[in-house]
């Protein structure tokens, strides 16, 4: 198990600066570009509920991306060889990045609820709520 450990933390710090630049873009598409409904809580609740929420987008583009990003080690065989010269199983080592990527979509997700959360605020505080 240390074996895994070890490459997942290795995963994990090679993969921070990425982590970082698509942390914000996700702050940059929903502080900046994406507009609050200035109709919040006047619409009925099925549509407020709906996927017609602008700020769930830039999260829905980068969970393919995130994707993308952790099975491209495995597109080349160079790489495939590299990988699985490492003391793991191709279990763990599949697990590696696939629980990388959780981690990474899931704080992606923190920020956007947060910047979402913030944004509603400032909004709500302007129409004096």
């Amino acid at each position: 198990m240390t074996a895994f450990r070890k490459y997942f933390a290795y995963h994990a710090a090679s993969t921070l600066l990425r982590l970082v630049a698509l942390a914000a873009l996700v702050i940059i598409a929903s502080a900046f570009v994406l507009p609050i409904d200035g109709s919040v809580g006047l619409l009925p609740i099925d549509y407020q509920l709906s996927l017609n929420n602008w700020n769930t987008y830039p999260i829905f583009f980068l969970c393919m991306l995130i994707a993308a990003l952790e099975l491209a080690p495995f597109k080349s065989k160079q790489n495939v060889d590299r990988l699985f010269a490492f003391p793991l199983t191709r279990r763990g080592l599949a697990a590696a990045h696939y629980l990388n990527g959780l981690l990474q979509i899931f704080i992606l997700l923190v920020v956007n609820m947060f910047v979402s959360f913030v944004k509603l605020m400032m909004h709500a505080e302007r129409l004096n709520l």
